[in-house]
């Protein structure tokens, strides 16, 4: 036997299973560490978390504060419904009120003073006319006393008086004159009929100049 027999036989091998296929490497991602976070992120969680015993005590009482501040917000809007909101209204129509008052009274106070104004001239008129009416029987007397009829200067001068007396009052209040001044003059001018024409003629003279004074003040 030859030695080619002996031989084994030779595998047939395609090419394209002639050599194997390289194994591709599979990266591995390392592993990320836990993320801590903040100390204030820990510390609430610490805080409110149902896991720790600390969170299942605060919540609880979280929940009965909230409770309690809700239940006091809830008291408040009430009140402010209920009490202030209605008093806020009541004041705010007594401010109107108030205003609409101030105006009226303003105008009352107006009309108040223009009627003392017209009520004040009208009596400064009627002193006026008193004290014209008055110098007429003074004007007499002084022809009475020119002409020496001392019985009808002293007639004439009583007549004098009573109507200037109607003035006193205006003249009084507003002290334009004294009537004291007037008064004087004619007890002076009745006394000095019984001694001395002349003297009671210069006191009926200084009697009209003060009437015509008085009259011209009271035109003002």
């Amino acid at each position: 036997m030859s030695e080619s027999e002996n031989l084994p036989p030779e595998s047939t091998v395609s090419p394209e299973q002639s050599e194997p296929e390289p194994v591709k490497a599979v990266k591995l991602e390392a592993a990320k560490p836990a993320q801590k976070g903040s100390w204030l992120g820990r510390f609430f969680r610490h805080l409110f978390s149902a896991e720790t015993r600390t969170g299942r005590v605060v919540r609880p009482v979280l929940r009965a504060v909230g409770f309690i501040v809700a239940f006091y917000a809830l008291g408040v809007l009430t009140v402010y419904l209920l009490l202030y909101q209605p008093v806020r209204a009541e004041v705010r129509s007594l401010q109107e009120t108030l205003a609409r008052t101030t105006v009226e009274l303003r105008d009352t106070q107006e009309k108040l003073q223009r009627t003392e104004k017209e009520v004040l001239d009208a009596r400064k008129a009627e002193a006026r006319a008193a004290l014209l009416e008055g110098l007429y029987p003074v004007t007499l007397a002084r022809l009475h006393v020119a002409n020496r009829n001392l019985s009808d200067a002293r007639m004439s001068l009583n007549q004098a008086e009573d109507l200037l007396k109607q003035a006193y009052p205006v003249l009084e209040t507003q002290k334009l004159a004294d009537p004291k001044t007037l008064s004087t003059l004619i007890e002076l001018t009745r006394a000095d009929l019984g001694r001395d024409a002349r003297l009671a003629e210069q006191d009926l003279e200084r009697l009209t100049s003060e009437i015509l004074l008085i009259v011209e003040k009271l035109k003002k």
